[in-house]
């Protein structure tokens, strides 16, 4: 894992960061906002590269990316743990339905383990996938049987892009650390929005993505705050 977690890179002098650390205190998350290439209705890829403190979620969702609010009418998608079964999940909201889905097992990692953890959603059968990956994301094995929702066109909803939360920075936060996440359309296209923390220099407050969209490190209060290391 040196190639994601040990960056030897630098600009103008200056360390870039290798991971976005979210100590699981509300007002901390990454977000960027609502644009139409996050705004999306056909079938749907989410990958993200992380290390959880708690693979098993206990005491809350766990969320690792997210186009949604705690209520409607602007959830989109969410990708998460759930709470304490450290299944993966996954919600969508199709044609004004929220429809969720949940992984037959559990990943089983270690605790602060960095690994990779992707969702597809195909609208067209209403099939849905997980995977995991144990080298940074570049081979994925299904984890569990397949799942299945609704077939559909999904949502799109206004809220913003997050990463560690949904829209607000107040409901399911957990102490993760994430290297990386990106959302394509459809499964295995063009990444149409990413968050790679390698390119922002560490304790930044905005990283700009190679697809063009601006993240913001959203933080609050004192002591471990969300910040780019």
């Amino acid at each position: 894992m040196g190639r994601v977690t040990k960056s030897q890179k630098f600009a103008g002098g200056a360390r870039l960061a290798k991971y976005l650390s979210l100590p699981a205190i509300v007002g901390n998350y990454a977000s960027t906002p609502d644009a139409p290439a996050n705004r999306i209705t056909g079938s749907l890829d989410l990958r993200v590269l992380v290390g959880v403190a708690d693979w098993g979620s206990v005491g809350d969702f766990t969320v690792f990316i997210a186009k949604d609010t705690n209520a409607d009418p602007n959830k989109s998608y969410a990708f998460y743990l759930d709470l304490g079964t450290g299944l993966f999940s996954f919600h969508r909201s199709l044609l004004g339905v929220l429809n969720a889905a949940i992984s037959t097992v559990p990943p089983n990692f270690a605790a602060n383990q960095i690994a990779g953890a992707r969702v597809t959603h195909n609208v067209d059968t209403g099939e849905i996938l997980f995977y995991t990956s144990l080298d940074g994301g570049q081979t994925w094995i299904q984890l569990g049987a397949p799942r299945g929702i609704t077939a559909g066109v999904g949502d799109a909803g206004i809220a913003a892009l997050t990463l560690g939360t949904v829209e607000g920075g107040i409901f399911y936060m957990k102490k993760q650390n994430i290297l990386w996440a990106e959302v394509r359309t459809p499964i295995d296209g063009p990444v149409v929005a990413r968050f790679d923390s390698t390119r922002g220099l560490q304790f930044a407050a905005t990283i700009t993505a190679e697809t063009g969209e601006l993240w913001t490190i959203n933080r609050a209060g004192t002591g471990h705050i969300a910040h780019l290391f």
